[in-house]
């Protein structure tokens, strides 16, 4: 009985001894840019919590991943529930559309204090997409974009949840979140601003 006293007290004193380490803060920055959490703003961090997310966030215009188009992305956030807005054009200036898609759904955070990294957790309960000139509508009938043939020029198509992966659009996703001063947000690398 001794001895497994011993061996526990040993174990602990090894666990309580590694676990309070100082942090090295050049592995942490790393191990947040790994994750996509932005380390380069200029504005102080702000503790993550659903009222400090809360309200209507715009980014920038950026190319698309697949280079041949340009995107818009704004958010609504509230308590517990979130609506994402991808505006699509076809100049560098978002000023010429293509289409829109609009997401929403309930989220929950995350908190990993050992990383200092919050995770939006999202289930998404609606998509639609909405195309915005007659040469999307076509492109869209012909391939039976998400599996649907029958667009319509400025009419948004609600898909159900079996449709929604079909579009390649995730119903579950825990994007990184990152708040920086009283304007600044960050989902994943993205920077949004308060409107």
């Amino acid at each position: 009985m001794k001895s497994i006293f011993l061996l526990l007290s040993l174990m602990t004193i090894s666990f309580i001894s590694t676990a309070c380490q100082p942090v090295n803060p050049d592995q942490l920055a790393r191990e947040r840019a790994k994750m996509g959490i932005n380390n380069n703003s200029t504005q102080p961090p702000v503790v993550v919590t659903s009222v400090s997310i809360t309200g209507n966030w715009a980014a920038s215009c950026v190319v698309d991943s697949n280079k041949t188009q340009y995107r818009q992305d704004s958010v609504v956030i509230g308590s517990n529930y979130i609506i994402s807005t991808s505006n699509y054009f076809s100049d560098s200036n978002c000023v010429i559309p293509l289409f829109s898609q609009e997401s929403s759904g309930i989220y929950t955070l995350t908190n990993d204090q050992l990383h200092g990294t919050t995770s939006l957790n999202v289930t998404l309960s609606d998509v639609s997409i909405m195309p915005e000139t007659a040469q999307i509508v076509s492109q869209f009938k012909q391939t039976s974009y998400c599996g649907f043939t029958g667009w319509q020029l400025g009419q948004r198509s609600p898909f159900a949840n079996s449709n929604i992966t079909a579009c390649g659009i995730a119903i579950t996703s825990t994007p990184k979140i990152q708040r920086n001063g009283q304007n600044e947000l960050y989902l994943n690398a993205e920077q949004f601003l308060k409107q």
